[in-house]
């Protein structure tokens, strides 16, 4: 109590001072009028609220509604199902593009062929969009329908496509299988097939294989062609398989097969001691029973007879000679430049035989620059035979 004193006494003393700041609050307190003073009242102005009462009997509660998914409604989709299989009919593929800025279709369009319609909705799927150009567009391809089917009926040009190998001598062996069976035997890749197809209806296929033993020459034909890939592939199995027997790497063809083929061969048990044996050649040979025989099949016959290995045929892709004035078909075929030659033992037997035979240059197709190019082989061939003829 003594001390406490003597401390209010020290700060009552003239010389005593006091440092004292009030908080902020107390600042603002200040400033602030009392309540129920005229100054309050005026800055308190609470005339022009509203009670709340009167603003929910004004604003009444209104709930949300709710939502109801709309139903899905169906679609008839004729003519888009006839649209679509006329389109197939003509291999035709459609392209349609929808614009759906909302989730919400407003314009669709279809291109087919040349021809291109638009359809604007809105739309409620894409469904009905489709459906609706469709509808629009089928007049269209109705008139596509009738023209082609015109053009069909046009007669075609006699030999606007090269035939190939009858379909019995390509079905006498399993030549893909057996060009497999080869190339795996011997630790080789697979046969690399390239095919092709013509531009217009009928739609027909040719096809060219390569080897590793040929690497360079494919073998096969590009413009004989077939109603299907399959047929122009075995065709060109066939001569892959046909060479490498004539090349003696694989086995000749076993008898059961010319039996099947009903082929005559009677001189084949004629044969010198220094024939090779490959006689097989002239049984698969492209030979129509009753037909004329063409130099090709009459060169192969006089190699197996006079016991000489089956030719080669050496061709490769060529170029119009100039100044040819060409049809739509030539233009869209080949021209080769070939020739024939024998093996190196053939050679020995007869130096006549050295050398590319019946080398042709620039000429359409390949069966026609074969049928030309075995012609010289023959008269060689023939003239050999006459002279073994008068010695014995």
């Amino acid at each position: 109590m003594c001390s406490l004193k003597r401390k209010l006494s020290g700060m009552s003393s003239p010389n005593a001072t006091l440092d004292f700041v009030p908080p902020p609050s107390a600042q603002y307190a200040q400033d602030v009028p009392m309540p129920g003073s005229e100054a309050h009242a005026s800055v308190q102005d609470y005339s022009n609220l509203q009670s709340l009462d009167d603003f929910m009997r004004e604003n009444p509660f209104a709930p949300k509604e709710k939502r109801v998914p709309a139903w899905a409604v169906p679609v008839n989709p004729e003519y888009s199902i006839k649209f679509n299989d006329l389109c197939v009919k003509h291999f035709i593929v459609p392209a349609f593009e929808y614009d759906m800025p909302h989730q919400q279709c407003e314009t669709v369009s279809v291109q087919f062929g040349d021809r291109k319609v638009d359809a604007t909705g809105p739309f409620a799927s894409k469904k009905h969009a489709k459906e609706e150009v469709c509808k629009l567009a089928w007049p269209q391809l109705l008139e596509m329908d009738e023209h082609l089917q015109n053009k069909r009926k046009r007669p075609e040009p006699p030999q606007s496509y090269s035939g190939g190998i009858d379909s019995e001598l390509l079905a006498a062996e399993n030549f893909i299988g057996l060009l497999q069976e080869y190339t795996q035997a011997n630790r080789q890749g697979s046969p690399i097939y390239e095919d092709s197809r013509t531009i217009t209806t009928p739609i027909r296929f040719s096809c060219t294989v390569r080897i590793e033993d040929i690497p360079g020459t494919p073998l096969g034909s590009s413009t004989d062609f077939y109603q299907s890939k399959q047929e122009a592939k075995r065709a060109a199995a066939r001569e892959a398989v046909l060479w490498l027997r004539s090349q003696g790497k694989m086995h000749p063809a076993p008898p059961s097969v010319n039996k099947r083929l009903k082929l005559d061969q009677p001189f084949a048990m004629e044969l010198s001691p220094k024939s090779t044996g490959l006689t097989q050649l002239v049984s698969n040979a492209d030979l129509n029973p009753g037909a004329k025989t063409t130099s090709a099949a009459r060169l192969h016959e006089l190699a197996a007879v006079l016991g000489f290995r089956p030719p080669i045929y050496e061709s490769h892709p060529s170029v119009p000679p100039r100044g040819k004035t060409m049809n739509a078909h030539e233009m869209n075929s080949a021209f080769i430049d070939m020739y024939v030659r024998f093996s190196d033992q053939d050679v020995q037997k007869d130096s006549r035989l050295a050398g590319p035979l019946g080398k042709v240059e620039h000429v359409h197709g390949r069966k026609t620059a074969k049928e030309q190019c075995c012609r010289e082989a023959v008269r060689i061939l023939e003239e050999i035979q006459r002279e073994r003829a008068q010695e014995s």
